[in-house]
């Protein structure tokens, strides 16, 4: 972790840009060869395949008769 360069956004440290977006490729091609939606909420990488990045859309919402997803 000492030869790790970070970036301080604020009071917190995140990976440099291309590394956490290299990272957050390798968890959505394992999402799409499982067929499962993936998304990222804060990072502006363009690679969302999910309706929503907060999950919201996978929450069950009772609309008269049945369940019915957002």
């Amino acid at each position: 972790m000492k030869d790790m360069q970070f970036v301080r956004m604020g009071n917190s440290y995140y990976l440099p840009s291309y590394l956490r977006y290299e990272l957050m490729k390798r968890v959505r091609d394992a999402c799409n060869v499982h067929g499962i939606t993936f998304a990222v909420c804060r990072e502006g990488f363009d690679m969302n395949t999910a309706k929503t990045c907060d999950g919201s859309h996978l929450i069950p919402v009772r609309q008269g008769r049945g369940d019915i997803l957002l």
